[in-house]
């Protein structure tokens, strides 16, 4: 093949194939752009009150995701189920939620996803030997049911625990207005 007919067809094929190719290029650049799927630079963390375990974890994941140029924005609540609200509004992009406070929807369209568990959270009931007394023979609660009647503290109305307290008080057959 003589020379300038092998270089008459690299030239025909740059010329016809090349603006392809940069057009191809230039449309992989734009959808990159505009697709954006790198992580975002900045997030709202909802975490609970001053001195809780939410707190704690999201200073620690402050520090973690600063190492990778993520800058978190932690923000303070009165615990889960504020934080449950802070994600649904829109106010917050992540949170600590303790499982089982979020109600189902009958629409089945939550858009809200859980990335994993970090502890164990047990459900704790202390009480007073002599209150116990009153109620029961052998000075100890062995069973939910046992509380009626009883003043009961089920934590601050922002957290979770209300929530699963009632739950709870409905699996043991428990009236809420039997409990104070």
């Amino acid at each position: 093949m003589p020379e300038n007919t092998r270089y008459a067809a690299l030239r025909d094929l740059a010329s016809s194939a090349g603006p392809l190719l940069l057009l191809s290029l230039l449309l992989l650049a734009l959808t990159y752009w505009w697709l954006d799927p790198n992580p975002p630079r900045s997030v709202r963390l909802a975490t609970g009150p001053a001195q809780s375990a939410y707190a704690e974890f999201g200073q620690r994941y402050a520090r973690a995701l600063r190492d990778y140029g993520i800058e978190v924005r932690l923000l303070p609540s009165e615990g889960s189920a504020q934080n449950l609200q802070m994600l649904q509004g829109g106010m917050a992009d992540l949170a600590f939620v303790q499982g089982g406070t979020q109600q189902r929807s009958d629409s089945g369209a939550e858009a809200l996803q859980s990335l994993g568990s970090l502890f164990v959270e047990p459900v704790w009931l202390f009480y007073r030997t002599d209150r116990a007394r009153q109620i029961s023979t052998t000075a100890s609660i062995t069973a939910l049911a046992q509380l009626q009647g009883l003043r009961v503290n089920v934590g601050l109305a922002g957290s979770g625990v209300p929530s699963l307290m009632d739950k709870l008080f409905e699996v043991n057959r428990i009236e809420p207005g039997s409990v104070t």
